[in-house]
């Protein structure tokens, strides 16, 4: 996994964090979320933290490195290992009871995906596990998409 990407991609989180929090309009909304609200809540601490996972992904393995910032911000940075693509992400994330919900910010549309990560809830687990829901908010399968905090 090259690093600079994971570095540069933190440095814009944290600059897109900045901008986020000092706005106070809350009609800029991601998803059904105002921006605003989201950064002004306190999150869990419990819940703050990188986590780590390695999924299954078609015939290849994605290994994923998630923050959870207190301020309700996210970066998610995906490697294929076998075709050596990575994906990074930025956005929001809210937690209701023991579930959370990533929002991402939309890419520009000049940029490319170069793979598709799906993962956009989880299931809080006791150990400091995160563990990754489907569409239809269940588990896909028992112990197998578990994130682990670092």
């Amino acid at each position: 996994m090259k690093i600079t990407h994971w570095i540069i991609g933190l440095i814009i989180t944290l600059v897109l964090t900045a901008c986020s929090t000092t706005d106070t309009d809350t009609s800029k909304t991601e998803g059904s979320v105002p921006l605003s609200k989201v950064s002004q809540r306190k999150a869990s601490h419990s819940v703050v933290g990188t986590y780590y996972a390695k999924l299954p992904y078609y015939t290849d393995s994605l290994v994923v490195d998630l923050l959870l910032e207190g301020n309700h911000a996210y970066s998610m940075l995906g490697y294929a290992e076998k075709t050596k693509k990575e994906q990074y992400e930025v956005g929001v994330w809210q937690q209701q009871g023991n579930k959370i919900t990533l929002i991402p910010r939309l890419a520009k549309k000049s940029v490319k995906p170069t793979i598709s990560m799906p993962i956009r809830g989880f299931l809080i687990k006791k150990n400091n596990q995160l563990e990754l829901l489907g569409d239809q908010g269940r588990p896909y399968r028992k112990n197998t998409y578990i994130f682990k905090k670092k």
